[in-house]
């Protein structure tokens, strides 16, 4: 009974990897797209498995997303962008930080290999980033919470500046 939201996430993903495809070129594209996706090994494996790998790369496509109908000069910036913010906090409630580093890498080689950085609406990603960041705090007051002793092992490795050597977080 927990594999079906791996399996909605993974159907979801390919049907929006498949929209994005016929968006970009056209249907024939996004087929394409599509249908690689179904043929990736590790995709197919995630998608059966009770893990949380799947909602992150549903929670990070649909960033990915949100970011890039946010360039698109015909449609309103502000639904996009906040689209983007939601989906970025929900990224970070399913696997916790994991999805920032995946969805800013990500944004960074497609915004320096496009060259689009002056079409990024800079101001409306700043205004609207406190949304992201109140559906991503309740992951570190549950780990500030539930998890003292690695509370206490990331405060003193950060909070000690002696020179003795810090054990290693797993011990």
């Amino acid at each position: 009974m927990d594999r079906p939201p791996s399996a909605l996430a993974a159907l979801v993903c390919i049907l929006l990897v498949y929209a994005m495809g016929r968006r970009a070129a056209n249907a024939r594209a996004g087929f394409l797209s599509a249908l690689i996706l179904m043929g990736m090994l590790f995709f197919l494996i995630t998608g059966r498995m009770s893990q949380q790998d799947m909602p992150l790369t549903l929670a990070t496509t649909l960033c990915l997303w949100a970011f890039w109908r946010s360039l698109d000069n015909n449609e309103s910036v502000f639904r996009f962008v906040m689209a983007f913010q939601i989906f970025l906090g929900l990224g970070v409630l399913v696997k916790g930080p994991a999805v920032v580093i995946n969805i800013f890498c990500s944004l960074a080689a497609y915004v320096l290999y496009s060259r689009c950085w002056r079409e990024i609406k800079w101001v409306s990603f700043i205004v609207t980033s406190p949304v992201s960041l109140c559906l991503s705090l309740w992951w570190y007051i549950y780990v500030w919470i539930e998890w003292p002793s690695l509370r206490d092992v990331l405060f003193h490795r950060f909070a000690d500046q002696s020179l003795k050597h810090v054990d290693a977080i797993y011990y």
